[in-house]
């Protein structure tokens, strides 16, 4: 929070690696819940069709609304997922128009120079010694 103060704080780039980071890291627990969940959800099918054999209709009409919201869950997971993926790749695409905005801004100095350095004059006479050849 106070690393601003005193002249430390980060560049954008690594901001921008940081949140990146982050966001994989996100990913990674998004995707082990996911999976966690996803086998939940088969032990439920085994145990509905157990419960279902042995009769035991009750027992079995509960687990299927925990597996209907364990499959909610899961649908959930897949798209915290996307949007986390989504946000990571609006990033990239920020630092890309950055790192473009920075070349731009080199461009237009260099360019500056020459038209410093290039007279109209000048310009005017290579241009007549041009069409004379």
């Amino acid at each position: 929070m106070l690393d601003g103060v005193f002249g430390t704080g980060k560049t954008p780039a690594e901001r921008i690696k940081e949140y990146n980071r982050q966001i994989k890291k996100s990913v990674r627990e998004i995707d082990r819940e996911r999976t966690a969940l996803e086998r939940q959800e088969k032990k439920l099918l085994a145990d509905i069709k157990k419960a279902a054999k042995d009769g035991q209709m009750d027992s079995a009409k509960i687990m299927a609304k925990d597996l209907v919201r364990t499959r909610g869950y899961i649908k959930k997971m897949f798209k915290m997922k996307a949007h986390m993926e989504a946000v990571s790749l609006r990033l990239q695409t920020m630092s890309s128009s950055a790192q473009m905005a920075q070349c731009m801004k080199g461009v237009t100095k260099v360019m500056g120079k020459m038209n410093a350095k290039m007279s109209s004059a000048n310009i005017q006479k290579i241009m007549m010694e041009f069409e004379k050849q």
